[in-house]
């Protein structure tokens, strides 16, 4: 798995390095999201957890919203190999009394993550 992230991060970097707004065609920020981050970020401690690469995931805002984003607040589940639910439960522990607002476009991601809240242990 590792190898195959890593040649799928590489072929990216290549085409990037070739032609960045070729690669940025296909990888469009969904229409409001852009404005919606910006107010969030003004107002808020906000996290990312993606299935693409961190340094991806940075590039996109970058270079489509103009938000500089920091890495250290972007969780790729390609590289830690942790579910998305995983991930949320412990920013939720790390940041107790907080708001944790999910927003996907996989309806069967919502699914899992709902599923894996509902199970999850209520903080003591």
């Amino acid at each position: 798995m590792v190898q195959l992230v890593d040649l799928f991060g590489g072929t990216r970097d290549e085409w990037m390095a070739s032609d960045l707004d070729g690669w940025l065609a296909p990888n469009r920020i969904y229409p409001g999201v852009a404005e919606c981050m910006k107010e969030l970020i003004s107002a808020a401690e906000v996290y990312i957890v993606t299935t693409k690469q961190a340094r991806f995931t940075k590039t996109i805002l970058q270079q489509m919203a103009g938000i500089e984003f920091p890495m250290d607040r972007i969780f790729s589940q390609t590289v830690s190999g942790r579910p998305k639910s995983e991930v949320l439960h412990q920013l939720e522990q790390e940041h107790p009394g907080f708001a944790c607002h999910f927003v996907e476009d996989k309806l069967s991601t919502l699914e899992k993550v709902r599923a894996a809240s509902a199970s999850a242990p209520s903080p003591a």
